[in-house]
């Protein structure tokens, strides 16, 4: 792993599917160990993360995140409805 310059450990470590969710207008990245990793590294944290996608799937507002990717085919693809009796949520992939 590429660490930043003086450090030489991570300060949180994830292990967890990032995930591609069905937007409107296409996709976007989603996932509790993306956004935790995201929240994470905005609070100044050395962060690592350990996930499968597909690499065509860009994920690129985890960049500064230290990431081993277990390389798949597809990329876990959720599409969430919302309705008012609360979300309704399919895994497509």
């Amino acid at each position: 792993m590429n660490l930043r310059p003086g450090k030489t450990t991570l300060d949180y470590l994830i292990v967890g599917h990032i995930t591609r969710d069905v937007v409107e207008d296409g996709f976007r990245l989603g996932g509790t160990a993306a956004y935790s990793a995201i929240t994470a590294r905005r609070m100044g944290l050395e962060v690592g993360l350990v996930t499968s996608y597909n690499e065509n799937f860009s994920i690129e507002p985890l960049n500064g995140i230290q990431i081993y990717n277990y390389k798949s085919d597809v990329t876990t693809t959720f599409r969430n409805v919302y309705t008012p009796s609360g979300r309704e949520q399919c895994i497509l992939k």
